[in-house]
């Protein structure tokens, strides 16, 4: 890892593969990677609106990768034994069974793979009606990334707006009706995030941080039921508390 203080991207490595979990790896590479928070985000909607699916979620894949990679090992002992056989491969016995075994086995294993990537399917599909209130959370993260074009001063790390983010599924108004609870959730994240990033601004760049924000809004035809009291508000200059209404 080098450090660099003379340029503008201050790290880098010479490793292809760094380690280095997703949502870190947002933060300090230089590529805008929308779709790979909004996954991060629903991921954390997921795990406190419906933590049942989350965590079958987690066991399935756990599940999936250990069955895979058992069948990779079957694979593999065969293809050695068949390379160290010599003479008629029919007298061999320990190959013999080993195929009679991992045949078995094989069968087994990719039974229960197709079943678990059949029920996978059905947790995605159900966590998939989660992803507007991850859609509206990945926005907003580039929205107030972008303030470091005005000034290098405003650098909002991602684990500072994942904490922001996580607070507002907590704090948030709760309801039983899904798309309810999604718009009330939304309402919040943008009403709290637009509010405590604006305190950190200079007055000079309120404005640009306004118009930014309802181009990140507006600008996403994936987006719907923005807060109708946003472009009032962005304009005016006033922010209302979090869970009053526009």
């Amino acid at each position: 890892m080098n450090l660099h203080c003379r340029h503008g991207s201050l790290l880098h490595t010479r490793t292809v593969l760094s380690r280095t979990q997703p949502l870190t790896h947002t933060h300090t590479c230089p590529l805008r990677s929308p779709q790979g928070l909004e996954d991060q985000l629903l991921g954390e909607v997921v795990r406190k609106e419906r933590p049942d699916l989350e965590e079958a979620k987690d066991r399935l894949v756990l599940s999936i990768s250990a069955d895979k990679k058992q069948l990779g090992e079957l694979e593999d002992k065969i293809l050695r034994l068949l390379k160290e056989s010599s003479g008629n491969i029919l007298d061999d016995e320990q190959l013999i069974n080993t195929l009679n075994h991992s045949k078995t086995t094989s069968s087994v294993i990719s039974a229960r793979v197709q079943e678990a990537e059949v029920t996978e399917k059905s947790i995605n599909e159900a966590r998939e009606h989660y992803r507007p209130a991850a859609t509206r959370g990945s926005i907003l993260y580039f929205v107030i990334a972008d303030l470091s074009l005005i000034s290098p001063m405003y650098q909002f790390s991602l684990s500072y707006f994942a904490k922001m983010f996580s607070y507002c599924i907590d704090k948030s108004d709760k309801a039983d009706d899904v798309p309810t609870r999604l718009g009330l959730l939304s309402d919040f994240v943008t009403r709290f995030i637009y509010n405590n990033v604006s305190r950190g601004l200079f007055e000079e760049h309120k404005l640009l941080y306004r118009w930014g924000w309802l181009g990140g809004l507006y600008g996403c035809t994936r987006v719907a039921g923005v807060v109708r009291s946003m472009p009032y508000m962005c304009m005016s200059g006033y922010v209302a508390p979090c869970g009053s209404q526009g």
